[in-house]
């Protein structure tokens, strides 16, 4: 499963492409830690070709949420398809992640915390 990086303004956009498992968790971990070190105010996570992902997948971005809020970046997944959805409100992560349903949402969601 490929996984595709695109530089958009201050935004770092991450598209993923069929399923999410183990193996696939590594290129995952180096995309995250790339918008880390660039200094992107938005990392987003495009799921509008996920067609699943694995409690490994899910582990790993569990990981990552707190290292990416403590350099203050916006973390949201957006084009959740309803089976995904599903894995993460069984595993409670949608309590902790920010999911919206397209792109737009992500980008009012981050225009509107930085005006605080």
């Amino acid at each position: 499963m490929p996984i595709v990086t695109q530089k958009l303004a201050e935004s770092f956009i991450v598209l993923v492409y069929g399923d999410l498992d183990t193996e696939d968790t590594k290129s995952m971990r180096h995309a995250f830690e790339q918008a880390i070190s660039e200094n992107h105010k938005n990392l987003w996570v495009d799921c509008s070709s996920l067609a699943t992902i694995s409690v490994e997948a899910m582990r790993m971005i569990l990981s990552y949420t707190s290292k990416i809020e403590a350099v203050h970046i916006n973390f949201i997944l957006y084009n959740v398809c309803p089976v995904v959805q599903e894995k993460l409100e069984n595993s409670g992560l949608n309590n902790i992640l920010k999911i919206v349903p397209t792109i737009k949402e992500a980008y009012i969601y981050c225009r509107n915390r930085q005006e605080v």
